[in-house]
């Protein structure tokens, strides 16, 4: 892993991006 917020940002797959950290953090937060 190791990834991080700022690696996602660079990748420019900006709307993948936000849907996949949305399904991780409810994940994690619900």
């Amino acid at each position: 892993m190791g990834m991080t917020v700022h690696d996602f940002s660079g990748s420019g797959d900006s709307e993948l991006t936000a849907k996949a950290w949305g399904d991780f953090l409810e994940k994690v937060y619900a």
